[in-house]
């Protein structure tokens, strides 16, 4: 009798051992889970921390240093007034003491003062805009002190290869009017660097560097005209809110996702 009992209780032994072994595996395979999940949450975080280092995330309205990656770093003009915190200035315009009719090269490096008037650079806005998705912010100020502004949800600058063509906006929000729509695609265009689709040089006659088409619906690049001015002669100029001369700007762009 005893033996036979044995061998009743032997297969459920086998089976017993069957599942522990199973159950060990599927721990393993748990522990496994867990470790990469750990491992993807902290690169996660540190990708996050780099992202963050590459803005003017959480910094006051000041000039910083970022690091973009595959990037040196360089100086940014930060603002976290004009329409809420984040916000890396890429161009300000205020009174006309910064000169923006300047070559291909100046306008690749950037030039002028980050407290002041200036430009941040095409490659650095290239940089920027590849290294995360980045939402753009427009202010615009006429000479009766009148404010408009446009906002666009996706702000994307080519490389120099390809001429740091304005490659998206995104959609539109604001009360300026979608004057940059038309500028979509277009190529950066310099003085001595013609990228238009005008027959003559629209760099060349409206004495700026800007993504001129045929030549322009908006372009914020213009001399500083005085009050009056009208959109035949070089002004800085938002055709669709007004067709003369504007007092100032301010072009910001923002991470979408941070």
């Amino acid at each position: 009798m005893q033996s036979e009992v044995k061998s009743k209780d032997s297969p459920l032994s086998e089976k017993d051992k069957e599942i522990t072994h199973l159950q060990s595996q599927v721990k393993d395979k748990d522990n496994k889970l867990s470790l990469n999940d750990n491992k993807i949450k902290q690169w996660e975080s540190k990708s996050q921390e780099i992202l963050k280092d590459a803005s003017c995330f959480d910094k006051a309205t000041n000039v910083y240093t970022i690091k973009v990656p595959d990037s040196k770093t360089f100086s940014v003009s930060c603002d976290s007034q004009l329409a809420g915190t984040g916000w890396t200035v890429i161009q300000r315009r205020i009174n006309g003491s910064v000169n923006f009719n300047r070559n291909w090269e100046e306008y690749k490096a950037g030039f002028g003062d980050l407290r002041g008037e200036f430009f941040i650079g095409l490659e650095k806005l290239h940089l920027l805009t590849q290294s995360q998705p980045h939402e753009l912010y427009i202010y615009l100020e006429d000479f009766d002190n009148e404010t408009r502004y446009a906002q666009y949800n996706h702000f994307v600058v080519g490389s120099e290869a390809e001429s740091y063509s304005l490659k998206e906006i995104g959609e539109y929000s604001g009360d300026a009017k979608n004057a940059l729509k038309s500028h979509i695609n277009m190529k950066f265009s310099t003085p001595d660097r013609d990228n238009d689709t005008h027959p003559g040089n629209c760099a060349n006659a409206f004495e700026s560097g800007w993504w001129y088409l045929d030549c322009y619906y908006c372009n914020l690049n213009g001399p500083h005209a005085s009050k009056g001015a009208d959109f035949d002669t070089p002004i800085i100029s938002w055709n669709k809110w007004k067709r003369q001369a504007l007092k100032s700007t301010q072009m910001m762009i923002r991470p979408k996702h941070l």
